[in-house]
């Protein structure tokens, strides 16, 4: 199994998540990496030590990120990519692996913020 990423915007009545049928453009997609980085990565302690509490949960819930969370997961994106040496010698993953994956959310956060009431969810 594999994480994916996708965006989607909550229903102005009932709050419900509704799917975005758009998809994203090559080169992205809605790949996050596969299932065991939910602890090997995102959850890792080289993540937790940046101070990425959001993609840390991943452990153990999925993310729904939308109103004041797309703002912290993109700072969280933006801090794996700003450290993206760091996170690649320290997992033993080639940093364009994992630049790929977060691409993949800052495009996701892109197609979000077309909607009024636009999310990301991970998972």
């Amino acid at each position: 199994m594999s994480l994916i990423v996708q965006p989607y915007r909550r229903d102005d009545v009932t709050d419900a998540v509704v799917e975005v049928k758009e998809s994203p453009e090559e080169p992205f997609n809605d790949l996050f990496g596969p299932e065991s980085w939910r602890h090997s990565v995102w959850g890792s302690k080289c993540l937790e030590d940046l101070g990425c509490e959001m993609l840390g949960s991943l452990r153990t819930q999925d993310i729904y990120a939308d109103t004041q969370d797309l703002n912290k997961l993109e700072e969280e994106i933006a801090i794996v990519a700003n450290q993206i040496d760091l996170v690649s010698s320290t997992l033993h993953i080639a940093s364009d692996v994992i630049s790929f994956r977060l691409n993949n959310v800052f495009e996701a956060i892109r197609m979000a913020r077309q909607y009024e009431n636009g999310g990301v969810y991970i998972g």
